[in-house]
């Protein structure tokens, strides 16, 4: 072992002394009869053979090699004591032959094969062939153990002491015994007359294997006058200039940010100074809003262990001043490391689903709130109850905390669902927010809201609100009296989530009843029943001649003075066409008249291909439609009758006159209408009016008439009766 010194106060170094390492660890002697050379390991480590050329036979019953597989001092022993001839010695090993056991005598160091001792000799010019009774084996190529080695024998021999780092030393078993030196390449050592380094001394820069023909430098005998020595890490035995420059230094762990829930833990720092090297590092800690020293170590790797126990949880702030061997100190050279003491479990409660939802549809999103005032979050554990045991669900490490749950494997039941929330410090809350109970149901919700619209005289149109996730359709039935002879008339597409269904080809003026329910087809299940709601289709249309919505269905008139009558638009969007045979030249006169009916006429003349319009015509009387056209050709024509809303109204109500005549100069004028009228409609009193005729009073009879022929009328006479429809 050795020690170092600092400042010029010398440190003591002890004798290393070894005494029979025969036999040792990593020492294998073996033993082989008739064993030929072909037989001899070659390899591993360093090895001495009997013979020259590595060859192992004797012939008198001994292994023939030594072998040595680590760093040591063995004795040859036996019949193997003064028989060596070769040795191979691994790259970047060396070993130490001795002449005599407990390596005494003289020495010769090889650091490569030699394959024949036969002409080599030891230091002091004796034989080295069948001569060895001891080796040390070194796994550097010095065949030394330490950068610097003093020896109390030339030759290196004897119990050596030695050095491994720059400094001043001194050693009790070799004050003035020191007679040889080993110096490692690179390095040098000046050794002193005087202890602490003092007095007469010399520099070494390499190997001296016999101090008695040297002197110190002032020509004093050097051989056993040693009394210390100071090593140098340079070849010219300088002290290294003087350390102004402070060290460094930084905290590894644990790292900014961590936090823990445990006491103690163990900061790391590394530290070093590249001149006179590092004193020690010292550790504080800022809590409770001021700094603490809590503890100093002076060899690397540098650390202490901090009990934290006594303080509450709060952020603390880490850090080391590192102190070198010069003095120099170094004050937060890493900077600040923050960690956080963190003891108290975390917060959190499932959001969704709420107590006592009814899942009916897997898989099922769960959410959770979740949170930790110091440390955070590290996870949110999802578990849940069924069955009768505990599950868990899974994990989610960012928020917001979600887990999609798919319990399409659970049969239905009461579930709990609750978490675990773990925070960054290693705290652990178990259901902080209790648990949620749910119930798993796979029964169909039944529609709701069903409401029943009639959309004409053969169709009621049904609408409905879902309340299902996933049924695959709904079935419609229907009831004339809304409490017997339900019939499935219908279902809706599958997997279209349609609310509505139109029921058609009905009777008119008939009032139907309907009732949905919702059907899944994977389990064959049906929901219960909507309400009931019920419709009636529209009032029956009186029309004979329907159906004439198409020229191609027109109904056949001719030219005529009289009117048609009982013709209706019915259904809401009904058409009417007519047909009638014309010449060219003819003038016609067609006229559509809905007077105290709801109708709106809009009157259409559609030439012979049922397509051109050759006139239309609304309003022209109030609200009747009039026209008067000559014909351009031969041929089959249209006339065209419908409501000015269409489509949007119509029905029995929506009744209407239709004529058509060709004029000429000796037709006379068609009565249209006529009306009374007060003769004194200026100063009428109350309760007088149109189409009021009082006792003795003198009135006005205004008669609406069509002109037939195509001269114009220049005087109008009528005689009216009493039997005159217009004075009824």
């Amino acid at each position: 072992m050795y020690y170092e010194a600092t400042n010029n106060s010398p440190y003591k170094v002890w004798l290393n002394v070894y005494s029979g390492w025969s036999g040792a660890s990593g020492y294998t002697p073996r033993r082989y009869n008739g064993i030929v050379s072909g037989d001899c390991p070659q390899s591993g480590g360093v090895i001495l053979y009997w013979n020259d050329n590595y060859n192992c036979d004797n012939g008198e019953g001994d292994p023939g090699y030594r072998q040595a597989t680590s760093a040591g001092s063995w004795n040859t022993s036996g019949a193997f004591d003064d028989d060596a001839s070769s040795v191979r010695v691994p790259s970047g090993w060396s070993v130490m032959l001795f002449k005599d056991p407990n390596r005494g005598g003289s020495s010769r160091c090889r650091s490569s094969d030699d394959d024949n001792f036969a002409g080599n000799t030891f230091l002091d010019g004796s034989t080295l062939n069948d001569s060895v009774s001891c080796f040390d084996v070194f796994n550097n190529s010095n065949c030394s153990p330490y950068p610097v080695t003093l020896y109390p024998d030339h030759h290196y021999t004897g119990s050596w002491c030695a050095a491994g780092s720059e400094g001043c030393f001194y050693c009790d078993g070799l004050d003035n015994a020191a007679s040889s030196v080993r110096v490692w390449p690179g390095w040098s050592v000046r050794i002193y007359q005087d202890r602490s380094c003092e007095g007469a001394s010399r520099c070494f820069a390499s190997n001296d294997s016999d101090f008695a023909d040297n002197t110190f430098e002032g020509g004093t005998p050097l051989n056993d006058q040693m009394s210390s020595f100071r090593v140098f890490h340079n070849t010219s035995c300088d002290s290294p200039p003087q350390d102004s420059t402070p060290p460094t230094g930084r905290i590894t762990s644990p790292s900014s940010g961590w936090a823990t829930n445990s006491c103690p833990f163990t900061i790391y720092a590394d530290a070093s100074d590249d001149q006179s090297g590092v004193d020690r590092v010292e550790f504080h800690v800022r809590y409770d809003g001021s700094w603490h020293h809590v503890g100093d170590d002076t060899s690397s790797p540098y650390s202490i262990s901090w009990d934290c126990s006594l303080l509450s949880d709060q952020k603390v702030d880490l850090t080391i001043h590192v102190l070198d061997e010069a003095g120099n100190e170094t004050m937060d050279p890493g900077g600040y490391v923050d960690v956080i003491l963190d003891r108290t479990g975390p917060s959190g409660a499932i959001t969704s689903p709420s107590p006592n939802d009814t899942l009916d549809s897997s898989p099922t999103i769960i959410r959770a709130d979740a949170s930790d005032s110091l440390s955070g979050v590290a996870r949110v554990e999802f578990h849940a109850r069924y069955s009768g045991s505990w599950h868990h669900l899974g994990d989610d490490t960012v928020s917001p905390y979600t887990w999609l749950w798919d319990w399409s494997g659970v049969p239905d039941q009461a579930a709990d669902l609750t978490i675990h929330v773990r925070d960054i410090a290693g705290n652990e809350s178990m259901d902080p927010g209790g648990y949620v109970r749910v119930v798993i149901d796979r029964s169909l919700p039944a529609p709701t809201n069903l409401t029943a619209t009639s959309g004409s005289q053969s169709q009621i149109d049904l609408q409905w609100d879902d309340n299902s996730t996933d049924e695959s359709n709904f079935h419609v039935e229907r009831s004339l009296d809304g409490a017997t002879g339900w019939t499935q008339i219908g279902y809706t597409a599958e997997d279209a989530n349609e609310t509505t269904y139109s029921d058609t080809g009905l009777s008119c003026d008939t009032t139907y009843y309907y009732r949905v329910r919702a059907h899944r087809h994977s389990d064959g299940k049906y929901s219960d029943y909507s309400n009931v709601a019920s419709a009636s289709t529209h009032a029956c249309c009186a029309d004979a001649n329907e159906p004439n919505d198409v020229p191609g269905q027109a109904t056949s008139i001719s030219y005529s003075a009289w009117q048609h009558m009982g013709l209706d638009i019915c259904p809401p969007g009904d058409v009417d066409y007519y047909a009638f045979e014309g010449n060219a030249g003819d003038e016609i006169i067609a006229d559509a008249m809905a007077g105290g009916s709801y109708l709106d006429p809009y009157l259409y003349l559609h030439d012979v291909d049922g397509v051109t319009v050759l006139a239309e015509n609304d309003d022209y009387n109030e609200l009747d439609s009039h026209i008067q056209w000559t014909l351009p050709e031969n041929g089959t024509y249209y006339l065209k009758v419908r409501e000015y809303d269409h489509p949007f109204e119509g029905g029995p109500d929506y009744w209407y006159w239709l004529s058509l005549s060709a004029g000429g100069p000796n037709l006379g004028p068609l009565v249209h209408s006529a009306h009374l009228v007060d003769d004194h409609e200026v100063h009428q009193t109350v309760g007088d009016g149109d189409n009021v005729a009082d006792c003795a009073e003198t009135v006005e009879i205004y008669v609406t008439l069509q002109n037939q022929g195509l001269l114009t009328a220049n005087a109008v006479t009528a005689t009216l009766t009493t039997t005159d429809p217009y004075l009824s």
